[in-house]
């Protein structure tokens, strides 16, 4: 009987060695490179203590906070486009926007998930366009658009050696250019972009 309870209690101490050594190697539920290590080989780590950080580079996001002014004009239809060192990286749509505006800042976090293969590494800043509107078809440089009495507009188009003055109706603007909406009566004209005021 001796015997018997030592055999028992040596099979008992063997399993919870093999959980122990089971619960000890942790495997990523993803593939993905290391990018930090707390711990080195053969430290002991107390539970819950990070040893690793890792990530799959197939699958990063944009992260950015933005003011909460364009609150209700942002949804998760809305389209961004990756600008990086100035130029456009690609585009793609918002996946997630906080429910809530920081009280402090008076932001609140969008994020986009990054298409795949495209040259960013992680933490690296970039620039992000987020388009609440788009216009298709004629625009001008916004300086090449002249205010003028009453609420008119009008640009200059040369005919003949002379600059001609011509009434446009101005639309959305969006930093240097201006949508022009009866743009057709500007068609194979030759414009006037700069020294207008002069006109």
């Amino acid at each position: 009987k001796y015997n018997l309870v030592k055999v028992s209690q040596a099979k008992t101490n063997l399993e919870i060695s093999q959980k122990n050594l089971a619960d000890s190697i942790i495997r990523a539920p993803y593939d993905g490179i290391i990018t930090d290590r707390f711990h080195d080989a053969g430290e002991f780590a107390v539970a819950g203590e990070k040893v690793l950080e890792m990530e799959d580079q197939g699958r990063l996001e944009i992260s950015a906070k933005i003011s909460s002014l364009y609150y209700e004009k942002l949804s998760l239809k809305t389209d961004i486009v990756i600008l990086f060192d100035g130029k456009e990286l690609c585009r793609t749509r918002l996946c997630y926007l906080s429910p809530t505006v920081d009280p402090l800042s008076r932001t609140f976090e969008v994020k986009a998930n990054l298409p795949e293969q495209k040259n960013l590494v992680s933490g690296t800043l970039c620039d992000i366009d987020i388009i609440i509107a788009e216009r298709r078809g004629l625009g001008l440089p916004t300086d090449a658009v002249l205010a003028r009495a009453r609420g008119r507009y009008a640009v200059f188009a040369v005919k003949d050696a002379k600059a001609e003055e011509i009434t446009v109706e101005p639309g959305f603007s969006a930093g240097n250019n201006t949508e022009i909406l009866n743009g057709e009566k500007l068609a194979g004209r030759d414009l006037v972009v700069s020294g207008q005021y002069f006109l």
